[in-house]
C-alpha cells in the first residue's frame, strides 16, 4: 500500500503548447492560458515542420530554415500570440524541423517545460492525436504531465477548474498523479474525485471488495488535506 504523500504546491513556469493550427489543436489554447495565468507561467507555442521527403531524416532536431512552410508556421504562431485567450500572458514561439516526438521531447528537456497542453482529434481514441501519429509518443514519453483536450470540448475563454477526476491504480504507485491532482484542486478550490476501477467479481463479494478498496483509497489521501477538503 503506497504511503500518503505530502501535497506540495506544484510550480508551472513553462507550458508547452504544440499546435498544427487545426481547430481541434487550437481549441486547447484557452486551457493552456488558464493554467498560465494561475501559475504565472510562460506559454511556449510550438510547431514542428516535418522533415523534407527528399532529405535524410535527421536524428536531432534542426533549426527550421526560412522556407515557405516555416515562414507560414511563424506567421500563424504570431497570430496566435495575439489571440484574446493569451492576452497579458508571456508567450514565445518555437518553429523546428524534424520528427515530432523527438523535437517535443528535446524541447521539454532544453526549455525546462513543466506541462504540455495539446488538442486531440479523437476519431480513433487517444492513439490518434491531431498532431499526427508521432503525438502518441509525446503522451507516452514526455517527462512532464500532458493535458489533452478532446474534440468535443468547446473552446471556453472563462474555463475554470471546478471538478477533477483523478483515476488511480493502487497496484501501481499513485503518488505522481495524486500530487498533481490534489495540488490543482487546492489551488483552484475544486472538487476532486479519486477513482479506482475494480475488476468484476461475483456479486456476493462485491460489497466487501468495494469497501476494502474505499478504505485503501482513503489511506492514500494525506491527513492535512482535511484542512481544505471535506471527504465523502
Amino acid at each position: 500500500m503506497p504511503i500518503a504523500p505530502e501535497v506540495t504546491r506544484i510550480s508551472l513556469k513553462n507550458i508547452l503548447f504544440p499546435t498544427d493550427f487545426s481547430p481541434f489543436s487550437n481549441a486547447a489554447l484557452p486551457f493552456a492560458s488558464t493554467l498560465a495565468r494561475i501559475y504565472g507561467a510562460t506559454i511556449l507555442m510550438t510547431h514542428v515542420v516535418p522533415p523534407q521527403p527528399h532529405l535524410e531524416v535527421p536524428l536531432d532536431r534542426l533549426p527550421a530554415q526560412d522556407d515557405a512552410a516555416v515562414l507560414d508556421a511563424r506567421q500563424k504562431l504570431t497570430e496566435l500570440i495575439h489571440d484574446p485567450a493569451v492576452s497579458g500572458i508571456q508567450c514565445e514561439v518555437e518553429v523546428w524541423r524534424g520528427q515530432l516526438a523527438g523535437v517535443i521531447s528535446e524541447l521539454i528537456h532544453d526549455r525546462s517545460v513543466d506541462f504540455v497542453v495539446l488538442g486531440t482529434h479523437g476519431h480513433h481514441g487517444l492513439s490518434k492525436l491531431v498532431l499526427g501519429s508521432g503525438a502518441e509518443q509525446i503522451y507516452h514519453t514526455a517527462s512532464c504531465p500532458v493535458m489533452t483536450v478532446g474534440p468535443r470540448v468547446h473552446r471556453a475563454e472563462d474555463w475554470k477548474l471546478r471538478r477533477i477526476l483523478c483515476s488511480v491504480d493502487l497496484a501501481e504507485d499513485p503518488t505522481p498523479v495524486l500530487q498533481y491532482a490534489l495540488s490543482l484542486a487546492e489551488e483552484n478550490q475544486a472538487e476532486i474525485i479519486i477513482l479506482e476501477a475494480i475488476p468484476l467479481v461475483p456479486w456476493q463479494h462485491r460489497p466487501m471488495v468495494e469497501e476494502r478498496r474505499r478504505r485503501e483509497l482513503q489511506q492514500i489521501i494525506p491527513a492535512h488535506v482535511d484542512d481544505w477538503c471535506s471527504r465523502s
